[in-house]
């Protein structure tokens, strides 16, 4: 029975984030499989007087919150993970005193409990245990920040911005580096994410492990009523690259199928929408929801998912989520990028506005079509992402690990088959 410590800077939440939904699924199954788990997540004091962690118990038999002090959580979005990454960065010799105390708590718990394998879930947790080298350790980065930043700066129209995004790039390259140098393995999504990773590094071992999808949750809804024609755009609607989506859909695409099909809705699903956003809530034939509860009936009611990027990295979840609910998906390239061949196959991909508009437009004007690349999506997401192929995957990076360890000491245990 292998022993195995997740850590992760906030509780992971089974439906509500993209990125912890990783750890959620994948971890839920190490369970089943009988591992010994044990989970470690960060918060302020006030934060785990109320935390509920009912949620976390059917992923670990023991979950310890260790408190950031709430100084930094008055720290908002980037700055917050930035100076907490600059402290632990080890170039830098200056450490507050709460993040030496916080580290030597880490390293008490992986004593007390003989932790086999470390599972770090994002850049944060890598640097707080940078030369800690006494037990495997695993960081799933899941993207490359400074292959998203790279993108955003290429983006950005506003200078001041731009350099802001150049420094952010430069200084994200070297703290990547210097995880790539420190970990076992590093994990990500995307090929195009392992192929940032090993410009930085190329000694570094890199796997790509896509996200699956939870096809009971998101499963087609009968007797659904279609808002025909509409198209669909989901996510967190203050993420620079969702913001970059929708305006390229707003000024590029949308005019273009408008042409064709005036009545065409645009539904923007999401929370924290932007000002420039919110605004759009007031044009004719543009619903700006906000939070929803419930993504799916969004989703449903849908008759096209358009999921066009202009930046940002990874996996698009929304894509996967859209093709395991039967839902047509329209794309570009940088949206399909983290799919294989075969799943890109199941969408429609267009380089240009004008080719994507032509899909959508192809697409409203033809339900049978829809209907077909719908079940087509299904079929391939069912087949290829699903969380049992994601964890099997870690766990074989596990054993990987721990054979390594054994034959570097003969005479540890033999974690395959220990009870």
């Amino acid at each position: 029975m292998i022993k195995l410590l997740l850590i992760s800077v906030t509780r992971p939440h089974h439906l509500t984030n993209g990125n912890y939904l990783r750890t959620y699924n994948v971890s839920m199954r190490f369970m089943d499989k009988g591992y010994k788990v044990f989970f470690i997540h960060f918060g302020n004091q006030r934060e785990q007087e109320i935390s509920d962690d009912s949620e976390i118990k059917t992923i670990a038999e023991e979950i310890f919150p260790l408190n950031f002090p709430d100084f930094y959580h008055k720290i908002n979005g980037k700055l917050y993970q930035i100076f907490l990454s600059i402290c632990q960065y080890p170039r830098i010799p200056f450490k507050p005193r709460s993040i030496s105390t916080l580290q030597a708590n880490l390293k008490n718990i992986i004593g007390t409990y003989d932790i086999d394998v470390i599972h770090l879930r994002d850049p944060i947790t890598g640097l707080f245990l940078i030369d800690f080298h006494e037990i495997p350790k695993i960081l799933d980065l899941t993207d490359s920040a400074s292959l998203a930043l790279k993108r955003e700066m290429r983006e950005e129209k506003c200078f001041v911005k731009k350099i802001r995004d150049y420094f952010l790039y430069c200084w994200s390259k070297g703290i990547e580096k210097t995880l790539l140098k420190d970990s076992d393995i590093v994990t990500v999504v995307s090929p195009k994410d392992k192929e940032m990773l090993n410009f930085l590094y190329k000694k570094a071992r890199v796997e790509v492990i896509p996200n699956g999808v939870d096809t009971n949750y998101f499963s087609p809804k009968a007797g659904e009523k279609e808002d025909f024609p509409s198209i669909l755009y989901h996510g967190t609607m203050r993420f620079p690259p969702n913001v970059r989506a929708i305006e390229y859909i707003w000024d590029d695409i949308l005019p273009i199928i408008r042409s064709k099909i005036p009545e065409t809705k645009f539904w923007i699903v999401g929370s924290n929408p932007v000002d420039q956003i919110e605004k759009l809530g007031s044009r004719k034939g543009v619903i700006v929801t906000g939070h929803v509860n419930d993504i799916r009936e969004y989703i449903s009611k849908a008759s096209v998912v358009l999921v066009p990027m202009k930046s940002g990295s990874g996996i698009k979840n929304k894509i996967l989520e859209a093709m395991a609910m039967e839902k047509p998906v329209v794309t570009n390239p940088m949206g399909a990028e983290a799919l294989s061949e075969e799943a890109k196959s199941c969408l429609l991909i267009g380089k240009t506005a004008e080719e994507i508009a032509n899909h959508v437009i192809d697409l409203l004007q033809d339900r049978e079509k829809r209907v077909e690349l719908g079940k087509k999506g299904r079929t391939m997401v069912m087949r290829d992402y699903t969380w049992d192929r994601a964890a099997e995957s870690f766990q074989q990076l596990y054993i990987d690990l721990l054979k390594k360890q054994r034959d570097k000491n003969p005479q540890e245990r033999n974690f395959e088959h220990r009870n």
